[in-house]
C-alpha cells in the first residue's frame, strides 16, 4: 500500500458513563446551603427570644441617698435597683423591706422596667429612732441588701432658764432656752465612730415646737411654730424664748416637740420638755425717775430731794427708798465706809413720789446714792432670796459750800 494512501485512523475511547444519566460529576453551590442554615438559626433564636421568659440572674441595690425639697428641707431617701437579666431585659415587680432591730418597719413593691427601678421613701414611713435600718430587695428568688443610718431624731427636749443682758441698754431679760438633744448611732463599719447628724435637720420645718407660758394672772399664752420658723438657715439647736409678762410672780413654762420625720408610732414622735414644767419667779426691777435737787447747798442748810419711781409690774409696787448721803466717805485708817443711810418706807397703795431732807455740817463734794426697791412678792409667797426684790440705783453729786 502506497504510503500516501495510508489512512491513520484516530481511535476514540468511549465514555463508559455516557448516556447513563449519572450526574456525579456536577457540584452543588454552597451559598444557598449557608443561607438556609442561617435562616434556621435566626428563626430558632427569634423563637427562643419570643417564647422564652426573661430571667433574673442577680439584683443590685445602690446605697440610699437623702432627698430634699427645693429649699433643702430633707424629707426622705431614694433607692435605686438594677437587675442582671438573660437574653431579654426584665420587667416586673420586686419586694422592698426596711428592717430595724430585726422588725420590718416598712414594706412596698418596686416596679422594674428594662432592668432598673427606683423609689422614694419618706422618713416618716419607716424611721422609728436614730439607728441603722437594713434594706432588703427581693426579686425572683434573688436578694440584694444595703443599709441607711437615721440621725435626725431628737430623743430629749431640754429646757432651762438663762438671764441675758442687753449690751446696749443693760436690761436683763429672762429667757427660756429650748434645745432638742440627739443620741447618735454608732457607725456599723467603724464601731469606734459616732455618726453625727446633719445640722440641716436642726431647723427643719418638720419639727413643730409648741410652748406654753402660764402667767400668775390671766390665761396661758401658747405658741406653735416650726424650728424652721425660729432658725431658718442657722446651724444650732437652741432657741431662746423670752419669759415675760405684765405681772410679778410665778411663771410656768413648758414645751413640746412634734417630730414629723418619724412614724406616728415612734416613741419620739412627740417629746415633752425635760423638765416637764419650768417655774420661774419674775419681777421686773423698778425704775427711778427724775430727781429734783439743787446743784449745791450751804453747810447746815436743809437740802430737799424729790424722788420719783415706778414699778413696771402691773401688780407690783415701790417698797422703799434707801439714801446714802455720804456714799464715798471713809473714816480712820481702816477705810471703813461711813454708814449714813436713811430708809423711807412706802406703805402699800401710797404714792411713790416722796420728798426727803438732809443737812450737811461739813463742806465738800458728796456723792449721794439713791436706791429704790419694789415689793418683790405676791400673795405672801416668798420666792428665793435672790429674787425677793428688784432694785434700781443712781448716784447724785452734791457740792456743800460755806456760802
Amino acid at each position: 500500500m502506497d504510503s500516501e494512501d495510508v489512512v491513520i485512523a484516530e481511535v476514540q475511547e468511549e465514555d463508559p458513563y455516557e448516556d447513563q444519566g449519572d450526574d456525579r460529576h456536577r457540584r452543588i453551590p454552597v451559598g444557598p446551603i449557608v443561607a438556609v442554615v442561617l435562616v434556621v438559626i435566626i428563626l430558632a433564636g427569634l423563637g427562643l427570644y419570643i417564647f422564652s421568659p426573661p430571667s433574673v440572674n442577680g439584683v443590685l441595690i445602690l446605697a440610699p441617698q437623702d432627698v430634699s425639697h427645693l429649699d433643702d428641707q430633707r424629707y426622705g431617701i431614694e433607692l435605686e435597683m438594677h437587675v442582671s437579666s438573660g437574653m431579654r431585659s426584665y420587667d416586673g415587680t420586686g419586694a422592698l423591706d426596711m428592717i430595724h432591730d430585726g422588725k420590718v418597719v416598712h414594706s412596698r413593691n418596686v416596679k422594674i422596667n428594662e432592668d432598673s427601678g427606683s423609689t422614694v421613701i419618706d422618713y416618716r414611713d419607716f424611721v422609728m429612732e436614730n439607728g441603722i435600718y437594713d434594706i432588703r430587695f427581693s426579686l425572683e428568688g434573688k436578694t440584694a441588701t444595703t443599709y441607711y443610718i437615721a440621725k435626725m431624731v431628737p430623743d430629749n427636749l431640754n429646757i432651762s432658764v438663762q438671764y441675758m443682758t442687753n449690751t446696749d441698754t443693760g436690761d436683763v431679760s429672762v429667757m427660756a432656752v429650748v434645745s432638742p438633744e440627739f443620741t447618735y448611732p454608732v457607725d456599723p463599719e467603724d464601731p469606734g465612730r459616732i455618726v453625727i447628724g446633719d445640722s440641716i435637720f436642726y431647723y427643719s420645718w418638720n419639727y413643730e415646737l409648741e410652748t406654753t407660758l402660764d402667767p400668775p394672772v390671766g390665761e396661758p399664752i401658747m405658741t406653735k411654730q416650726s424650728m424652721w420658723d425660729y432658725h431658718r438657715n442657722r446651724t444650732y439647736t437652741k432657741i431662746w424664748l423670752p419669759i415675760e409678762g405684765e405681772y410679778m410672780g410665778y411663771y410656768t413654762f413648758s414645751a413640746k416637740l412634734v417630730n414629723n420625720l418619724v412614724k406616728e408610732g415612734s416613741p419620739y414622735h412627740e417629746l415633752e420638755s425635760d423638765p416637764e414644767e419650768l417655774v420661774e419667779y419674775l419681777n421686773k426691777e423698778p425704775e427711778l425717775g427724775d430727781i429734783s435737787a439743787p446743784n449745791r447747798v450751804r453747810v447746815n442748810q436743809e437740802l430737799t430731794l424729790t424722788l420719783r419711781a415706778a414699778d413696771p409690774d402691773e401688780n407690783g409696787g415701790i417698797s422703799y427708798y434707801a439714801i446714802d448721803w455720804d456714799y464715798e466717805s471713809t473714816i480712820d485708817d481702816n477705810e471703813d465706809t461711813v454708814s449714813d443711810i436713811q430708809m423711807i418706807e412706802i406703805p402699800e397703795g401710797d404714792s411713790s413720789t416722796v420728798r426727803v431732807t438732809h443737812i450737811y455740817q461739813t463742806t465738800g463734794t458728796y456723792t449721794i446714792s439713791i436706791t429704790v426697791a419694789d415689793n418683790g412678792y405676791v400673795d405672801d409667797e416668798e420666792p428665793p432670796v435672790e429674787n425677793y426684790r428688784q432694785f434700781d440705783t443712781t448716784l447724785l453729786s452734791m457740792s456743800v459750800t460755806l456760802l
